[in-house]
């Protein structure tokens, strides 16, 4: 894989493929072409496991999940909070939803069901509709700090 910038100072990446076979994804594209057939770009965004608060005895309750992003128009992502006990993701709860990107700027929060407490969390982001375009710029995890529940 290569990132080749143009004449026009836009970035093009380049990837070849064991069949020989070379993809260009320019920043304007959303899609790519296998022969004829117009394929979406799958995109997931993934952080690691971080630490909600200080202290080994306190966790977090989720309660709302907001995302800040832009897009020429809306843009369907799938957003999955995790949390677990440790940054290793012991004792892993998750709930997933779809969330909305665009058109233009937008923030949207969005509620978190009771009952998904930890005292690490993570966040996944997930799109692969085709022709969907949308930039996820910053993302906020509310939660209400509580006692550990030790071991479950």
């Amino acid at each position: 894989a290569a990132v080749v910038e143009t004449a026009a100072d836009t970035p093009e990446l380049w990837i070849g493929a064991s069949d020989a076979t070379v993809y260009r994804f320019t920043s304007g594209s959303s899609n790519f072409a296998l022969g004829s057939i117009p394929q979406a770009i799958p995109s997931t965004i993934e952080t690691t496991y971080e630490k909600l608060l200080e202290g080994s005895d306190r966790e977090g309750l989720l309660r709302y999940l907001t995302i800040k992003g832009s897009g020429d128009a809306a843009s369907t992502w799938t957003a999955t909070l995790s949390v677990a006990r440790d940054a290793g993701g012991s004792f892993v709860r998750s709930v997933s939803r779809a969330v909305v990107i665009g058109p233009g700027v937008t923030s949207h929060k969005y509620a978190v069901p009771r009952g998904h407490q930890g005292a690490y969390c993570k966040l996944k982001l997930e799109n692969a509709v085709l022709g969907e375009r949308g930039v996820a710029e910053a993302a906020r995890i509310h939660f209400v700090p509580r006692p550990s529940r030790g071991e479950r």
